[in-house]
């Protein structure tokens, strides 16, 4: 597996990562919010729907990944 990007190692530390063969990002399907490992880890999405799909963020929530990883 090649070396993690600067990017890549920081949204790790931020959001946590699962198995290789995993999304790193999720959405939930009860509120649509986006869900990231480190959320998944805590015990799922804070609306109690515990049902997510693999997705891919829209570029506006990809900077507030990146940016305000708090706020996710």
């Amino acid at each position: 597996m090649p070396e993690p990007t600067f990017l890549e190692r920081r949204f790790i530390a931020s959001h946590g990562i699962g198995e290789e063969n995993q999304a790193l990002v999720y959405r939930c399907l009860g509120c649509r919010h986006l869900v990231t490992w480190k959320k998944i880890r805590l015990g799922g999405c804070g609306c109690g729907s515990n049902r997510i799909i693999p997705t891919r963020p829209y570029l506006l929530e990809w900077v507030k990944l990146f940016l305000f990883p708090w706020s996710v």
